[in-house]
């Protein structure tokens, strides 16, 4: 039996209700009473502090198929009488990662590190799940998409994604250890979690049309005439559009993603192709060719399910508790 109400979540918004986090104020390393009867899901697990991310619009890329918690309590016993065995079945999109002293690496890529908010100190092990240590493998599931958190007309929207570590003992069973936010520029080798939606095709789209509208003839970019006279004047791609704090947040968003971009191809060390050749041209390719394969993959994806086809890239079912 499926209850509406389970260990302080509600069965209607769970997929966001999972990501409450320990503010940044409450080190997670502080002493916390841990109720071991509540799924590591719930908020209540900790008496740490809580609190939620906000977004009017959010696009979901996993979905829930059932919870079973407190089967056949009342309803205001739903939060404190779980019985054993509690858990979420969600479908979705595993990423494997690492762990490290610096933070959650995907893809090995040492040059990105993803910070999460943890639920507990993972050098102790405080809640009973056992240490975590530099270089163990977890895993992330991409919850939601959500809008950007800044005026950037569309260019950009963030990830929200659980953390999770696999059972020793059952590896169809995780549980929760942390959750991040990150920009879905970031994870694009991974396009297809966002099958069944637009989120990364419009995000794509709005980046080139910014980017062609701030193209140069000389093949840069350049910040737009009326906002480079804000600036101060300075036309020079490699200065006043490089710096930071500029007045217009839509062309520093877009300057921002250029940079994270150079930084996850490159690095910063003796790049193969330095920032002042890539920021341009060059870049404004590498998206138009991102977004017509992202045009074709989702139009294959849509013709894969009109004729009940296997996906290239099927959901993992997995156990969450």
């Amino acid at each position: 039996m499926n209850l509406r109400y389970a260990a302080g979540l509600w069965e209607d918004t769970f997929l966001e209700d999972m990501l409450w986090e320990i503010p940044p104020f409450s080190s997670s390393g502080d002493e916390h009473r841990i109720n071991h009867a509540l799924p590591s899901w719930s908020w209540a697990r900790s008496d740490a502090p809580k609190r939620y991310f906000q977004s009017e619009q959010l696009t979901y890329l996993c979905t829930v198929e059932g919870v079973r918690c407190a089967p056949g309590a009342a309803a205001d016993d739903a939060l404190v009488n779980i019985q054993p065995g509690a858990h979420v079945i969600v479908s979705g999109f595993l990423l494997p990662a690492k762990s490290t002293k610096y933070g959650v690496v995907i893809d090995g890529n040492p040059r990105i590190f993803h910070i999460p908010r943890r639920d507990y100190s993972w050098a102790t092990g405080e809640d009973g799940e056992g240490i975590i240590r530099d270089g163990d493998d977890i895993y992330i599931l991409p919850l939601v998409v959500s809008e950007s958190r800044t005026n950037d007309s569309g260019q950009d929207a963030g990830i929200h994604a659980l953390v999770l570590r696999q059972s020793p003992d059952d590896p169809t069973t995780y549980t929760r250890v942390a959750i991040f936010w990150t920009s879905v520029h970031h994870l694009l080798h991974h396009e297809y979690m966002f099958q069944g939606t637009d989120a990364l095709l419009s995000v794509l789209q709005a980046q080139v049309a910014y980017g062609e509208s701030v193209l140069g003839e000389d093949g840069v970019y350049h910040r737009p005439q009326a906002e480079s006279s804000e600036a101060g004047g300075d036309d020079d791609a490699t200065s006043s559009a490089l710096v930071p704090g500029g007045p217009t947040a839509t062309f520093n968003a877009f300057t921002s993603a250029v940079q994270h971009r150079h930084l996850l191809l490159y690095g910063k060390t003796n790049p193969e192709l330095p920032m002042d050749e890539f920021y341009g041209l060059v870049h404004l390719e590498m998206l138009r060719a991102e977004m017509l394969a992202e045009e074709a993959r989702a139009s294959e994806w849509r013709r894969r399910e009109e004729h009940g086809e296997t996906q290239a890239h099927e959901r993992v079912r997995i156990k969450i508790a």
